[in-house]
């Protein structure tokens, strides 16, 4: 007998659709030639975040996992992005998020820290963005005590047909949910919870099945959309439809001036999918 009940496909949900809807058009309107008029070939790539008077930068690891969910909603701004990454970037593949995306490449899961390496500057309309890439160095041996570790652990053994493996790291995610996030070493070290953590673990019980646990982490994602415009009760200047990156425990974003990015919002769209109409 299973660890876990198997529980049915999920409903379609009209409401959820119009969330992923909007989740999609806010990395469309990050798109930069959606903004700029004067857009070099190798900047046809979605930038960070909205808020460029805090930064202006584009990364490459982003735009990947950017293409992929974008197809479904935006086909042709999809291909020009994956022609942008192909035809101008040697590398531009994430290799811990390709797993879930079932691009697995590598033999072993890399349980790696990060770092971030500036790859060149490109100019848009006489403003300046910085092209980046994540890059990974140093083994992180107590990846277990981090749910976005643990989630796509997890994932990665599915993909590579050991779900009884996955179902016990599906199990240290149950243990680390509080009622409002996946409490894990960082919000004991920090003091937040991040929505897109709460994403991946809503892709790993979907792949093994558990829609109670996915439910329950849909919730929590569609929760975070487009909250800081509710919160201030006043619309803001930005398309702030994505979802929330950082959030502390009384639910209020953790960065007020960047509230949302790319990153998170394309997590959460791709963890949603399965309950959309289309």
């Amino acid at each position: 007998m299973s660890l876990y009940e198997i529980y049915p496909t999920p409903p379609k949900r009209p409401t959820v659709s119009e969330q992923a809807i909007r989740g999609a058009e806010y990395v469309l309107a990050q798109y930069l030639p959606q903004t700029y008029t004067t857009v070099p070939a190798d900047a046809r790539l979605c930038r960070e975040h909205p808020y460029t008077a805090v930064a202006r930068s584009i990364y490459l690891n982003d735009n990947y996992v950017a293409y992929r969910v974008m197809r479904r909603f935006f086909p042709d701004v999809a291909h020009a992005i994956k022609k942008c990454l192909y035809d101008g970037y040697v590398y531009h593949r994430d290799p811990k998020y390709s797993i879930f995306l079932g691009d697995v490449y590598s033999p072993t899961f890399p349980i790696m820290g990060t770092v971030t390496t500036d790859v060149k500057t490109v100019t848009v309309d006489a403003e300046v963005y910085t092209v980046r890439r994540v890059d990974y160095a140093g083994w992180i041996y107590d990846f277990e005590l981090y749910a976005d570790l643990c989630a796509l652990a997890g994932i990665y053994e599915v993909r590579v047909a050991r779900p009884k493996i996955g179902l016990r790291f599906l199990k240290k995610l149950k243990d680390m949910w509080d009622g409002k996030g996946l409490k894990d070493t960082v919000f004991e070290r920090e003091g937040h919870y991040s929505t897109y953590k709460c994403a991946l673990a809503c892709i790993l019980a979907e792949h093994l099945g558990d829609w109670e646990f996915a439910e329950t982490m849909m919730t929590a994602i569609l929760k975070n959309q487009d909250i800081w415009d509710r919160l201030k009760g006043i619309s803001s200047p930005y398309n702030t439809q994505g979802f929330i990156t950082d959030y502390l425990p009384d639910l209020k974003p953790k960065t007020p001036a960047v509230p949302t990015n790319v990153e998170t919002t394309t997590f959460c769209v791709m963890a949603i999918a399965p309950y959309i109409l289309f």
